[in-house]
């Protein structure tokens, strides 16, 4: 009987294992979503996303970063000082980054899950704009909106 149970327990660890590895390739598949009409994907649903764009609902809301306070150069400069060894020292990297968007990628470290980072800037209301959302599953356990409170803190150093 208990040689039955840890076999079935461990069945069911293996059939998890594979499921997450089969969630992390998806997500390893997809691509950033980028800009829509001008302004970051929608957050949707699910809770494992965040975003600063108005009409977001306030379980994915976060605040801004308001460039005078974050950013004193000029407004092109804003999304450009956001460097790649900045990026990395918070686990990610730029993938793309074109006047006024940055995209970035974030892969967590036990099965490759994919989370984005995106940056657009709002010169006219004086705001860069941030998104964080996970490319698959469910719940991220706060971890994407740990991710934005972490760059505020890195940028608000290094002004």
């Amino acid at each position: 009987m208990v040689k039955t149970l840890l076999i079935l327990a461990l069945l069911l660890l293996v059939m998890q294992s594979l499921s997450f590895f089969y969630k992390a390739r998806q997500s390893q598949q997809a691509q950033l979503p980028g800009l829509i009409e001008g302004r970051l994907a929608d957050c949707g649903t699910r809770p494992n996303c965040v975003s600063s764009e108005p009409g977001t609902d306030q379980d994915h809301r976060v605040e801004a970063f308001v460039i005078d306070e974050f950013f004193p150069t000029s407004a092109e400069e804003h999304v450009l000082r956001l460097t790649a060894q900045q990026i990395g020292s918070l686990g990610g990297k730029i993938v793309v980054q074109r006047p006024g968007y940055l995209g970035c990628e974030f892969r967590s470290s036990l099965y490759g899950f994919i989370d984005d980072v995106e940056l657009r800037l709002d010169g006219e209301n004086g705001l860069m704009h941030i998104r964080s959302g996970s490319r698959v599953g469910y719940s991220d356990l706060g971890a994407n909106r740990r991710r934005v409170e972490s760059l505020r803190r890195l940028l608000r150093q290094s002004k």
